[in-house]
């Protein structure tokens, strides 16, 4: 599935959510170090878009916080686990990670628990304001 990542952009724009300019060539280097591969191309249309959300700003219907690649490499230790951690709610109270095992690339929370089978849909949720953190 895939989304207009203008789409989310002008979604995140009427909400007033400020968003950082996009990742340079140098931090997608960094992810794909540890990844071990190549970038999944909906995240790297989306930092390519906007690197993250500013700090301590986030989508105020669902509370989802969209990492920089800066923290996304700060809070990420894939040597114990697949998955890339890119985004949290409520101060990081619950985080979310991509899934770097298989080819779908499913969302899941940090209690293990899939909330979507691919960024996509996980932005189709939040847009359609149909996103609940659990």
């Amino acid at each position: 599935m895939i989304i207009d990542f203008n789409t989310v952009t002008a979604f995140l724009n009427r909400k007033h959510v400020k968003l950082r300019p996009p990742a340079s060539r140098a931090n997608f280097s960094r992810i794909q170090e540890i990844i071990n591969g190549s970038i999944d191309n909906n995240i790297y249309e989306m930092y390519s878009i906007f690197d993250g959300f500013e700090e301590l700003d986030f989508e105020p219907a669902s509370f989802i916080r969209i990492w920089s690649l800066d923290e996304v490499v700060k809070n990420n230790d894939l040597s114990s686990s697949p998955r890339l951690f890119f985004s949290d709610t409520d101060l990081m109270a619950i985080w979310y990670s991509v899934d770097f095992s298989d080819s779908s690339r499913q969302i899941f929370n940090d209690n293990e628990v899939a909330l979507a089978s691919d960024l996509s849909s996980f932005w189709k949720m939040i847009i359609s304001e149909r996103f609940f953190p659990a």
